[in-house]
């Protein structure tokens, strides 16, 4: 007999109150929303997989798969919620920080035009920075399957925990100290990353920009993209990630060499600041040490909201 634990009644409050500050702001701001066939379908497919985790649940031959799509939900429910409060927030259009981040990193010693120059020069090493970038999501999908299928459920739980507590962090700050990256502010030459691919520090200038001057006003949701500068949100995913794959012995390694790629890609591939890496790796670090097992009494007692959803119980 096993308890079948699905995410935190504490999660699913979370990305439910996400959800609603999402509707309030949508009214308040005179947002619209687009919706497309394929975010229906993906929906629908979402639904279906509710019941069929419903059904592995009770059957011992498929519990660790129940884990693993229970998982897969609310990241999915949870993610489209959270960055498309990422976008309503940028709409504040509060005043852009990205001045005093530069002045912080040359306090620190870092010369951003410096780094995407010489990178730049190593095309062999910014291809693999390209790559090491784009795996941050894969790698939380093979977390959640890892994870679900070695019986580390509890670690799993925790792993979906540091995901909203990163992400909920990361949006206010970022919603406070906006900055629409270094490319824009510096404006390089497109000769300095002629061998680079940095879509990530690129993509989202347009509609940080549309969404701070009133000219975008609507959200594709079949279209999202990040648009947090400020903390790292590839940093702490690298963090994170690190930690759960830790628990693992025979990926220990190779996901830490992988992410630690991941962190060295940011400023070129994200047009990310060093203190963006620095703020972002210093929170997921002390949302970890927070987790602890020490720290798991204070949670649990709190409001017993630490306590699974709901509870089945394999036959």
């Amino acid at each position: 007999m096993r308890s079948f634990p699905l995410p935190t009644a504490l999660g699913w409050w979370i990305c439910l109150t996400v959800a609603l500050i999402d509707v309030a702001l949508i009214g308040t701001l005179d947002f619209s929303i687009k919706a497309d066939w394929t975010l229906l379908r993906s929906a629908a497919l979402l639904a279906i997989l509710a019941g069929f985790t419903i059904w592995y649940a009770r059957r011992p031959s498929t519990y660790r798969l129940a884990v693993c799509t229970s998982a897969i939900i609310y990241l999915a429910i949870y993610s489209i919620a959270v960055v498309l409060m990422s976008y309503l927030f940028a709409a504040a259009d509060m005043p852009l920080a990205d001045a005093t981040f530069v002045h912080a990193d040359r306090a620190l010693g870092f010369d951003w035009m410096g780094w995407l120059s010489w990178v730049n020069e190593h095309p062999r090493l910014g291809t693999i920075l390209a790559y090491a970038y784009q795996s941050s999501m894969p790698q939380v999908a093979c977390v959640l399957v890892l994870l679900a299928f070695t019986d580390r459920h509890e670690h799993l739980s925790e792993f979906l925990t540091l995901f909203w507590l990163t992400t909920v962090t990361t949006i206010t700050i970022s919603a406070l100290l906006p900055a629409i990256g270094a490319y824009e502010y510096f404006q390089p030459a497109r000769h300095l990353y002629e061998n680079l691919a940095p879509s990530g520090g690129i993509a989202h200038i347009d509609q940080v920009l549309g969404l701070r001057n009133g000219t975008n006003r609507v959200v594709d949701l079949a279209n999202l993209n990040g648009l947090v500068a400020f903390p790292s949100f590839h940093t702490q995913l690298a963090v994170i990630t690190t930690w759960a794959f830790w628990r693992v012995p025979f990926v220990r390694y190779p996901a830490a060499t992988l992410n630690g790629l991941v962190v060295m890609s940011t400023p070129t591939q994200g047009g990310h600041y060093l203190v963006d890496i620095l703020a972002g790796g210093s929170l997921a670090i002390l949302f970890i040490l927070f987790l602890r097992p020490s720290m798991r009494g204070v949670i649990a007692n709190c409001l017993s909201l630490s306590r699974p959803l709901v509870t089945l119980r394999n036959r």
